[in-house]
């Protein structure tokens, strides 16, 4: 490799530490800010169940230690996600991120499930619903709807310019504990309405009711992205709207080129995607240039909306016909013999 040409290498490689570096700072940051968020809510619900007994507060608690538990386990983890590609892993290290997406998803579906069969066979058992103070805990879920809003816009904050698996379940979970931590606020501070209006089913059960809404609610996006991951770990193709945009983009910008795309490979894995693409010669013919600038502006055009991402440009050479190997083959004899006359008339 030219003196020059290894100097630019490392001057590349030396440009990009820092922003590799600084990524990864921020992606600490923000799971050690869910992290700790995460303890301190799930200590006052935990300490609030044990007060009050609710088992809305018990489901909402739970939640958020198991989210504690797999970010501290995930942090450990972190810095093998940038580690570079190699012979032995070349896919990276981006699937054990989507394999504790799949864990993490697997055991909150479980929760649900299991939530919701508890607090329906305790709304329709002999001994009646959970009996708690409706105000009090209505008081107590607009605090943790207040702290989990402020938690919630941090986090937005600092993960705007990262696109990770982990930290979007991270402001799933966070954006749903706003949503269902106000609909608990409203649910228990209208139980004096209700008692008034003599819809006292509704009112002396509150607790399960909203106990068994917030596990529905909780589980249509852990089950989303469960389906997500299993695609990514068993490399099927991402979703339909992905593909079609990525496929009219490369076929939009292939147009000025001789070339024809005749297959699209594309995976996902974790936070990065992989594009293969196989390209045909019109004219039969492969510009080394042609193909780098193609690739280039594919890059540049996909890298706004997708991130991490890799795009390889695979030549597709069709093996030629039995007559036009035959006349290439004498052609090449031809070549040879006019070669070896021409060498012996220089030793002569």
């Amino acid at each position: 490799m030219p003196y020059a040409e290894k100097r630019t290498k490392k001057q590349s490689e030396k440009d990009e530490k820092p922003a590799h570096l600084k990524t990864m700072r921020l992606e600490k940051i923000i799971m050690q800010i869910s992290a700790l968020s995460g303890l301190a809510i799930g200590a006052m619900e935990f300490i609030m169940f044990l007060l009050t007994g609710s088992q809305a507060i018990l489901i909402d608690g739970l939640y958020d230690w198991m989210g504690v538990v797999i970010i501290l386990s995930y942090v450990f983890i972190q810095p093998l996600l940038y580690r570079p590609v190699s012979e032995k892993t070349p896919y990276g290290y981006a699937q054990i991120e989507t394999v504790f997406v799949l864990v993490k998803c697997s055991i909150l579906i479980c929760m649900t499930v299991y939530i919701i069969f508890d607090n329906v066979k305790i709304l329709f058992g002999s001994g009646g619903g959970n009996q708690v103070d409706s105000g009090f805990i209505a008081r107590f879920e607009f605090a943790v709807f207040v702290i989990c809003l402020i938690a919630w816009l941090i986090l937005r904050y600092f993960s705007r310019r990262i696109d990770a698996p982990m930290i979007s379940a991270e402001m799933m979970e966070w954006r749903l504990d706003v949503y269902l931590t106000f609909g608990s606020f409203v649910g228990f501070s209208v139980v004096p309405l209700l008692q008034r209006l003599g819809i006292f089913f509704i009112a002396e059960n509150i607790d399960q009711i909203i106990a068994v809404i917030i596990a529905l609610f909780m589980v249509i996006s852990p089950i989303r992205m469960f389906v997500r991951a299993i695609r990514e770990i068993i490399l099927l193709a991402p979703d339909s709207g992905m593909v079609e945009r990525i496929k009219k983009t490369a076929e939009e910008l292939a147009e000025p080129y001789p070339y024809e795309i005749t297959f699209f490979d594309i995976v996902e894995t974790g936070r990065k995607i992989w594009i293969s693409l196989y390209i045909r010669s019109i004219n039969g013919v492969f510009y080394i240039e042609e193909i780098r600038r193609f690739q280039r502006e594919l890059q540049n055009e996909l890298e706004p909306e997708y991130g991490d991402i890799d795009i390889d440009l695979i030549p597709e050479i069709d093996p030629e016909p039995p007559e036009e190997e035959k006349k290439t083959e004498n052609l090449r004899t031809q070549i040879e013999s006019v070669r070896q006359e021409r060498q012996k008339e220089r030793d002569r």
